[in-house]
C-alpha cells in the first residue's frame, strides 16, 4: 500500500488475512487496526517515523513488532493472544491504553522486551 500524502488510516471489523506493507506510507500519523479477527501478523512500523497514534484493540496478534520512536500512544484493549512486546524503553512519551492484565509486567518494566 503506496499513499505517501496518507496521514490517518482505520481498517476495522475486515475479515481479511493479511495485512499489505505500509513501507511508503512516511507520512502516517495515525493508524487503526482494529477488530481483524483473521489477523495474526502485522507488518513492520518501525520506518514510520511520523505514526503518532496505534490502535490495536481486538486483534488476534500474537506478537508486536518494533515500534516508531515517535509513538505516543498504543491501544491494546482485548489483545488477548499478545505474548511478546517489544523493547519500548526509549519511547519516552508513550502511554499504552487497555494493556491486558497479564501483560502489565511490559509496563512495569519500563517497556522493556516482554515475553509470556
Amino acid at each position: 500500500l503506496t499513499l505517501t500524502s496518507l496521514k490517518n488510516l482505520f481498517i476495522a471489523a475486515c475479515k481479511i488475512s493479511a495485512l499489505p506493507a505500509l513501507t511508503n506510507n512516511i507520512n502516517l500519523e495515525t493508524l487503526s487496526l482494529v477488530q481483524l479477527y483473521h489477523v495474526s501478523a502485522v507488518p513492520e512500523f518501525k520506518h514510520l517515523s511520523k505514526l503518532k497514534n496505534l490502535d490495536l484493540d481486538s486483534t488476534n496478534l500474537t506478537t508486536l513488532p518494533e515500534l516508531p520512536t515517535n509513538l505516543q500512544e498504543l491501544r491494546l484493549g482485548s489483545c488477548d493472544d499478545l505474548t511478546s512486546l517489544p523493547d519500548a524503553s526509549g519511547l519516552k512519551e508513550l502511554k499504552v491504553i487497555n494493556l491486558p492484565a497479564r501483560l502489565k509486567g511490559w509496563e512495569k518494566g519500563g517497556f522493556q522486551a516482554f515475553s509470556l
